[in-house]
């Protein structure tokens, strides 16, 4: 009897034992799956704060750089022309191989937010975007190749039809302009129209991409100094060029050598290059950047 006793009580004490060990183990391994939640929430959130100091820093990069390339707008409060200029860099150049009258229009409409040819050591490479030619993903693969940025102006139909590219053109850092709803002489046109024309590409492309455009081309370069002030007065700095050929035509592009010859002599400090996204344009894009850049040129970007 004494025996079957003691049989009892370490059968007990045994029980008890086991609970307590399998306690101790649940409770290490509840331990275990909380610190190693709360070392992944850290982690993810550490990585959601850093991701958006990087698109935060990345937007505030874009946006200061445009302000510090751009003149500031100081718009006259009446007498304001309606007569229309229409643009071409022209074919006399001073001794730093700028056109000349960019050099003079920059001073005479640069309050009106109007940009000829930046000042500084810089080239800015432009695209206008009106239809697409099956060349542009080679534009951006050779900007990609050297690392460099530029800026594309669209139209509002590229903007409502190509989503894709757009969207490529912005992931990968690029700037976009507004280059006019229906690409109409803006001078032709009454006052409001202008006004719609710019605003319809803005909100396209604010709606459809969450971008919002501040630099604006004008089709065909013409313009006047009313047209300049409504530009400005719809946040838009007007971007011009010192630099343009006949790239634009599909059926009928320039000898390649020919025209990167022709891109390579007119390099100048400040430059604005409009180019289209042309097959021409595609094969000597990447030659023409490394051959600026050797010459002590950055590429900028507006």
């Amino acid at each position: 009897m004494k025996n079957l006793k003691i049989s009892v009580i370490l059968l007990l004490i045994l029980i008890l034992f086991s609970t307590l060990v399998v306690a101790n183990v649940k409770n290490i391994e509840n331990q275990i799956d909380s610190n190693s939640t709360s070392s992944m929430s850290q982690i993810s959130s550490e990585t959601d704060i850093l991701l958006d100091n990087v698109i935060t820093s990345d937007s505030n990069y874009i946006e200061n750089n445009i302000k510090a390339s751009l003149p500031v707008i100081d718009i006259p409060s009446d007498n304001l022309s309606c007569e229309k200029i229409t643009w071409g860099p022209g074919s006399n150049f001073n001794e730093n191989n700028q056109p000349s009258a960019c050099v003079s229009l920059q001073e005479k409409y640069g309050n009106l937010g109007a940009v000829f040819l930046n000042n500084d050591k810089k080239i800015y490479l432009t695209f206008d975007l009106g239809y697409e030619s099956g060349f542009t993903n080679d534009i951006l693969d050779a900007l990609k190749e050297n690392n460099v940025k530029a800026t594309f102006f669209l139209t509002g139909s590229y903007a409502s039809k190509q989503d894709e590219i757009v969207q490529r053109i912005l992931n990968e850092g690029h700037t976009i302009g507004n280059h006019s709803f229906s690409h109409l002489d803006m001078t032709s046109i009454s006052d409001a129209d202008c006004k719609d024309e710019i605003m319809k590409v803005h909100n396209i492309i604010k709606d459809k991409f969450g971008y919002e455009c501040h630099l604006f081309r004008f089709p065909t370069g013409a313009f006047s100094e009313k047209t300049l002030a409504i530009a400005a007065d719809c946040g838009y700095h007007s971007i011009f060029w010192s630099f343009a050929y006949n790239d634009w035509d599909n059926a009928n592009q320039p000898d390649v050598e020919t025209a990167l010859t022709r891109l390579k002599d007119r390099l100048h400090s400040g430059a604005i290059y409009l180019l289209h996204p042309m097959e021409t344009n595609s094969k000597i894009l990447s030659d023409f950047i490394k051959t600026a850049q050797n010459d002590g040129y950055e590429i900028g970007v507006f």
